[in-house]
């Protein structure tokens, strides 16, 4: 903006300075140098050579002295107008000047001059505006510059706070630095100390490997007279070892004997279960025999019931007894023999408690009944009514043949053939239990 106004002041002078040399000019003669306008001469070298615009040197124009003469001031007497002035007074023309004369071309050279000073005038204009647009993107350049610059004031001092704490940090390592310096001073203290301690350990650690070498040739010795003791020891062993192996060769003789006895006792054990069953079925008769004479005896006299039952269970006893012999012979066994046959049989032991517990139950079942016959005897010659007598024996007389269990009793027992059902069907489990035993 400075530029712009000091363009306008400088195209004011200029204006002045040329109109009042035009008038001096037309109301006067100038005295111009002939050899400074030669008519070979270029007006434009001329001009350029008497007028100097620079217009990067703050738009001033510089007017060479040396080659513009001071103009002759004209006499009040002349006219504005230079040509008139010429054409009216010739008689005052010097003649001995001969610049005089050429007037109307140094005024024509000066128009030139003035008009090529107003195109220069307009070029340093157009340059105005060319460097006002330069200038105004300077000054956005300057704004994103000064905003850049901003930007960077504001990192740099990012960076000088990270700076300040990087200080403070490297005066913490710093402090940290002596704090180690200290303890390594310590450690080193300690480390001297430590390496005494070592030396004198090592002088009694030579001492000590003295005293240990002599222990352990002493030792050593002890040492071998073990081992020699031990080698006795050892033989001993082997001959222990070698008896054993004798006497395990004898035991596994024992054993196959064993075995070939135990095969034996199998065959007598199948033999037993077999006469087993062979009672078995003539208990089973005998119970059919006495159910039959109960069943006849309800048609005879209480006296002859008596005498048919007795003989029945005279005949049961027998099975009894044969039945226990069994059993008496199956317990001579060795207990060996029976856990093996229970190995191998394993629902042998159930066949043979199902069977005591059948005999337990028919001897009860027998003594109960010898019980019922001496009540009945005593009871029978005292009752005078034979009709009551032989009901009350009917009714006692089945109730003896039935087992009495504590669940069940006399009166809830629907009828004869029922419970003859539940016999035959615990002796058919029996019969089955025993064979698959005797499998």
């Amino acid at each position: 903006m400075y530029d712009v106004i000091h363009l306008f002041i400088f195209k004011i002078k200029m204006n002045s300075e040329s109109s009042s040399f035009a008038s001096m000019a037309s109301t006067s003669s100038f005295s111009i140098p002939s050899e400074n306008f030669s008519e070979g001469q270029n007006d434009t070298t001329s001009r350029n050579s008497a007028f100097s615009v620079s217009p990067m040197s703050a738009f001033t124009v510089t007017v060479n002295p040396a080659q513009v003469q001071d103009p002759v001031l004209p006499s009040p007497t002349t006219n504005s107008n230079p040509d008139a002035a010429i054409s009216d007074a010739p008689a005052r023309i010097n003649e001995s000047n001969p610049a005089i004369t050429n007037f109307s071309e140094v005024a024509e050279n000066y128009y030139e001059k003035v008009a090529g000073m107003n195109s220069a005038f307009a070029t340093i204009l157009k340059k105005c505006k060319e460097l006002e647009r330069e200038n105004g993107g300077l000054r956005r350049e300057a704004e994103l510059t000064k905003a850049t610059l901003n930007d960077k004031e504001s990192q740099l001092h990012t960076i000088q706070t990270e700076m300040n704490s990087q200080k403070n940090e490297l005066e913490n390592l710093r402090t940290e630095k002596d704090n180690l310096e200290d303890v390594l001073t310590t450690t080193r203290t300690e480390m001297e100390t430590q390496k005494n301690r070592f030396d004198a350990l090592e002088i009694n650690w030579a001492d000590e490997r003295t005293d240990h070498a002599l222990q352990l040739r002493q030792m050593e010795e002890a040492h071998a007279e073990s081992l020699r003791l031990k080698e006795v020891e050892l033989d001993g062993r082997h001959a222990l070892v070698n008896n054993l192996t004798r006497r395990n060769y004898r035991i596994r003789d024992e054993i196959n004997e064993l075995e070939e006895e135990l095969e034996l006792y199998k065959d007598t054990e199948l033999e037993a279960i077999e006469e087993l069953l062979t009672a078995e079925n003539k208990i089973l008769e005998s119970k059919k025999e006495t159910e039959a004479a109960i069943s006849q005896g309800n048609m005879m006299h209480s006296v002859q019931i008596g005498f048919a039952l007795t003989a029945a269970v005279q005949k049961n006893r027998a099975s009894v007894d044969e039945w226990s012999k069994l059993e008496t012979k199956l317990g001579g066994l060795s207990s060996t023999i029976r856990s093996t046959l229970k190995c191998q049989f394993p629902d042998l032991q159930e066949a043979l408690d199902l069977c005591r517990e059948t005999k337990e139950k028919y001897e009860k079942y027998l003594d109960e009944n010898l019980e019922d016959q001496k009540k009945r005897r005593e009871h029978a010659h005292g009752i005078t009514s034979e009709g009551d007598e032989r009901q009350e024996m009917k009714e006692d007389q089945v109730s003896a043949l039935l087992p009495r269990n504590d669940e069940e009793s006399v009166d809830q027992i629907p009828g004869p053939s029922q419970p003859r059902l539940r016999k035959r069907g615990a002796d058919k489990q029996l019969v089955t239990n025993v064979k698959r035993a005797s499998l």
